[in-house]
């Protein structure tokens, strides 16, 4: 195929392009460095499986797109733009004669939104696919789904170096498999010893300074993100110039100048600090020893599903074997792992699909505009939680997106047609409706990009962090973004050309309108209820407590939970206000939910926009101050309140249940006239003999259920203090059943003479009484409760007051027991009365009281 040099996926070609024409789908395992990104695309193009069409590319990355198209089109001796080209944000690259386009995963979502059948495409190749992020998972399932009805002619061909092929295979129909074997050598792999707890930069040194004596190779360092390569780099540099080496970062932020200087061969040796983009995407040639921290920044969505937060996570095994392999291409190579082989081993073994972790409401709404698609049932490849879909389909419902019944509206059509989330193209569209396009792009644009600041830098107290962040810009635009002034401000130049691009990307999807430009405070006013309307799910109140504000910076909100409002944001006036970054802070341990940037908005725009969500609510609740229960009327959205009412509550059962719960960690002092447990457990032996009341024994249940029964009819703690427990439990039961009571569970018993003794009741026990042996002469058989069919547990006490036998048989006591505890007793307390029957024998304690 006249390739320069040969690569293992050469071995194969042939076979693939066979599989390809016989079969609708194909799958390619191929490790790192096989070939299978520059030569497959080319392999199908000259076999013309394209006919009249193109071939198109999915990478996963900027980057790799425009490499790849830069070194297929030199080989076949042209340029992009011209038989060969790329897509990617901010830059295109693809003319008339374009047959091979390397583009974006995202951006391929995009156009399926405009041509839902992909006509201008013969073959479509998913490259990287393993590294499963939701716009390619999404593409793959949506492009499967057209091969069955609108585009049966439509070849797929989905590559990897680490995948799941028997699972892909199953989910797609009329599936082949090409396997390359690849060309490695072996790599000598070695692991901290033990955890290592300094920072990562330190951690970077100390490997670096002793892989860069090993050998004369390149060295790849791969770590997390942008801000770890600048800090590794600076705390590096001095060992790596040392060694006659050169530091270089490679990220998908950077220039495509200083991204293919840090690619392409060079006469100096490099250390090239990388994301995870060097990963399988891009190979660089040179390299035979690896430096990996074992991280990444992970995309995850927050449990609220209101963000997405960027976080470190540790990789998967699949991806640090990746990672190794890259030392190992040219010739025996070496990996420096920081971080345990322990650690390592019990990793999982691929990282999770990106469409389980993250906000879908993009996803939905491209799903809700197909059609044939039902979005409720789509085949995922992974499916995605309960929750992230709720939380995607309701913000689109208040965005107006979707309508009740989620299907798409015009509006939502209109917001698809924007190259930005679902938020940012509602404030677009508003905006422009409103009179302010300018305004609107920008912000959109702002809000898109990271912080164009790099440090703490004051801005002027004010409504909205994001108007004062239009003002800086177009600060920094007037003066035709000078270097002098960016510096000097500490921004980031990059960032600001990014969100230049981005506007005149914007002007392009946003069609003029006969409207007038708004100016001044009514502009910013009418901004603001935009930016309200745009982040629907982001309101928040100020926390006010003693009917103070506390401290203005902590915030309720709407969708549950407490905020606090970062000591950056210019927004320090205002009860209400919207939320536009939000993230998570570490303090001490536990992570705080923090608004890095906020927006006023006034109470009297969520009443006009938001009607139909907002719901009164009627709670009650125990004021302590007043030490009574009270009646909350509130007009609420979600999480906060927009107004309240306090009423005196009407002492009804939700009365009692509040001033219980109030109460019960009171009742010691509140100085009750209880029984105590005697009482309850009294009722409930009668409730165990059957006793059918009409008032109900359900507080018999619980100590808190008896005590919510004495707030009945009650809503202060003044009306419980002294309250007599018994008189009020049994106040609802009729004479003739509280006479039943008393029969079936008597308080005393009475026998012959005078003597009484007081019942005792227990859970789980029979009642019982205790006395003395002699308390019970001259009585044959046992006392009886329950009307006479549970007898009584007799509890004897020694003349010492100490038990010594019991029983619920007294006449089979007398006879076989007393005998022998008679004698024994006797010689212990010779004055005490022991008759031989003691059944018959007067109730006497004292022998002398025989003789009166």
């Amino acid at each position: 195929m006249g390739f320069k040099t040969t690569l293992p996926i050469d071995l194969v070609l042939e076979e693939l392009v066979h599989k390809v024409g016989a079969h609708r789908c194909v799958v390619v395992e191929a490790p790192p460095g096989a070939g299978k990104t520059t030569r497959v695309p080319v392999a199908l193009l000259e076999s013309g499986m394209g006919g009249e069409k193109r071939i198109l590319v999915v990478e996963p990355r900027r980057i790799a797109a425009r490499l790849a198209a830069g070194f297929v089109a030199r080989e076949r001796g042209g340029k992009p733009g011209e038989e060969v080209g790329y897509r990617v944000r901010h830059d295109t690259s693809v003319g008339r004669s374009t047959r091979l386009i390397f583009q974006t995963e995202g951006l391929l979502l995009r156009q399926l939104a405009e041509d839902p059948t992909l006509a201008e495409f013969s073959v479509v190749v998913f490259d990287e696919f393993h590294e499963r992020n939701v716009a390619s998972d999404l593409a793959l399932a949506v492009l499967h789904q057209m091969q069955k009805s609108a585009r049966p002619d439509l070849k797929i061909v989905v590559m990897s170096a680490t995948l799941n092929a028997e699972f892909l295979e199953t989910y797609l129909e009329d599936c082949a498999r090409v396997r390359s074997e690849g060309r490695s050598f072996p790599v000598t792999m070695e692991h901290d010893t033990t955890v290592d707890d300094r920072h990562l930069e330190r951690r970077v040194r100390s490997a670096l300074s002793g892989v860069l004596k090993r050998d004369s190779g390149d060295v790849l360092v791969f770590l997390p993100g942008m801000g770890e390569i600048r800090r590794c780099i600076e705390h590096c540099d001095e060992i790596v110039q040392q060694q006659g080496a050169m530091a270089l970062p490679l990220h998908g932020s950077l220039p495509p100048a200083e991204q293919e200087k840090a690619v392409r061969p060079a006469a100096k040796r490099k250390v090239v600090f990388a994301t995870n983009v060097a990963e399988t995407s891009v190979t660089i040639d040179g390299v035979t020893s690896v430096v990996d921290s074992g991280l990444a920044r992970v995309a995850t969505m927050s449990a609220s599903g209101l963000f997405t937060s960027l976080g470190l996570a540790p990789i998967s095994q699949a991806s640090a074997i990746q990672r190794a392999g890259r030392a190992g291409r040219t010739q025996a190579g070496y990996c420096r792992r920081l971080y345990t082989e322990h650690d390592f081993k019990h990793r999982p073994d691929y990282d999770a699909p990106e469409i389980i972790r993250c906000d879908l409401s993009d996803t939905l709404l491209l799903l809700s505009a197909l059609e044939g698609v039902e979005v409720s049932s789509f085949p995922y490849l992974s499916a995605p939680g309960e929750g992230q879909v709720r939380a995607g389909l309701d913000l689109l419902t208040r965005l107006e997106a979707l309508d009740p019944e989620g299907q798409i509206t015009p509006l939502g059509r209109e917001m698809l047609r924007l190259p930005l989330h679902p938020r940012l193209a509602h404030l677009v569209i508003q905006c422009r409706e409103e009179g302010i396009p300018s305004l609107g792009l920008l912000a959109a644009a702002i809000l898109g990009e990271r912080d164009f600041r790099r440090g703490e830098l004051d801005l002027p107290q004010g409504s909205s962090d994001i108007l004062a962040l239009c003002d800086l810009y177009r600060e920094v635009e007037g003066t035709r973004f000078s270097r002098d002034r960016i510096r000097n401000l500490n921004l980031n130049g990059r960032t600001l050309e990014s969100i230049r691009k981005t506007m005149q990307q914007l002007k392009g999807h946003v069609s003029a309108r006969d409207v007038v430009d708004v100016r001044g405070e009514e502009a910013e006013t009418v901004f603001r209820r935009c930016i309200m309307r745009a982040f629907p799910d982001r309101v928040a109140r100020r926390v006010e407590a003693g009917g103070k504000r506390k401290g203005l910076r902590e915030v309720l909100m709407a969708s549950g939970g407490r905020a606090l409002v970062a000591e950056s944001s210019v927004v320090l006036e205002g009860d209400y206000l919207v939320a536009l970054d939000l993230g998570e802070t570490k303090r001490q341990g536990r992570g705080t939910l923090t608004i890095r940037m906020a927006s006023r908005i006034e109470p009297d725009w969520i009443l006009d926009e938001w009607v139909d969500w907002l719901e009164e609510t009627r709670v009650y609740e125990y004021n302590p101050k007043r030490e009574r229960v009270e009646v909350i009327e509130s007009l609420r959205l979600g999480g906060i309140s927009l107004d309240e009412s306090w009423s005196v509550a009407p002492a009804d059962e939700q009365a009692a249940t509040a001033l219980a719960r109030a109460a019960w960690p009171l009742r010691k002092q509140l100085k009750l006239g209880d029984p105590g447990e005697q009482l309850l457990a009294r009722l409930a032996f009668v409730r165990e003999q059957g006793l059918e009341t009409s008032g109900s024994l359900d507080f018999l249940d619980s100590p808190e259920a008896l005590f919510e029964c004495l707030c009945r009819g009650r809503i202060s703690l003044e009306e419980l203090r002294g309250l007599p427990v018994e008189e009020t439990l049994l106040s609802g039961l009729g004479y003739e059943e509280r006479q039943a009571i008393d029969e079936i569970a008597p308080r005393k018993v009475h026998l012959k003479g005078s003597r009484s003794f007081s019942i005792h009741y227990q859970a789980g026990k029979p009642p019982w009484i205790e006395g003395y042996i002699q308390d019970f002469y001259g009585i044959e058989a046992g006392p009886c409760v329950a009307r006479g069919r549970v007898p009584l547990a007799i509890h004897f006490l020694a003349p010492n007051r100490r038990p010594i036998q019991v029983t619920s048989d007294l006449s089979g006591f007398w006879e076989r027991h007393y005998p022998e505890l008679a004698k024994s007793l006797s010689r212990r307390y010779p004055r005490h009365h022991w008759p031989e029957e003691p059944g018959r024998a007067p109730p006497i304690l004292l022998k002398r009281q025989l003789k009166q």
